[in-house]
């Protein structure tokens, strides 16, 4: 009975954590039984297998006395794992995003971070831009599996851009 309880706490706080920060069950944590990526930063499946490793030593070691029983510890743990690597890749992938805008030298710029990107992108059509930039009257959008701009098309541009930008480029629908 103990063990189905930690593993329904766990569940539970697998569901809260998630839902917290992806708006869902989160996609990110079965990220690590699949060899694609949808995020482009190298070694960010190890750097978030690593850090959960590391919890699990300090959290979940059978051979250390804890006051604190398994049934607690392992939701913590669990949530922990979702939480530190999500915040910790979060952060650098802003931080790369915004190094290479930097370098890009927009004329204009439309920007989010990587915590609402991973709520807002949704599973089917994408009409969520996680940056958009013109340069010279081009528009770019971001992606974060390429970590890098890449041009939009103006069928496409029409439909995800600020109407300012649209009417001061003259970005119409072309027949």
């Amino acid at each position: 009975m103990k063990t189905f309880a930690t593993i329904l706490i766990a569940l539970g706080s697998y569901l809260l954590v998630s839902g917290l920060l992806f708006g869902e069950a989160s996609p990110l944590s079965l990220a690590f039984f699949f060899p694609s990526s949808r995020l482009g930063l190298p070694y960010w499946k190890e750097f978030a297998t690593f850090l959960a490793a590391i919890l699990a030593l300090f959290l979940l070691n059978p051979l250390r006395r804890y006051s604190i029983s398994i049934i607690f510890r392992l939701p913590v743990f669990v949530a922990l794992s979702l939480l530190l690597p999500t915040l910790f890749i979060g952060v650098y992938a802003d931080w790369k995003r915004s190094e290479f805008i930097h370098q890009f030298k927009t004329d204009h710029l439309d920007e989010h971070s990587f915590f609402r990107s991973i709520r807002e992108v949704p599973v089917g059509g994408q009409f969520y831009l996680h940056a958009a930039a013109l340069k010279q009257c081009v528009p770019y959008a971001w992606s974060y599996r390429e970590m890098a701009f890449y041009e939009l098309r103006p069928h496409v541009a029409i439909n995800v851009l600020p109407q300012g930008w649209l009417e001061m480029c003259g970005i119409r629908m072309h027949p």
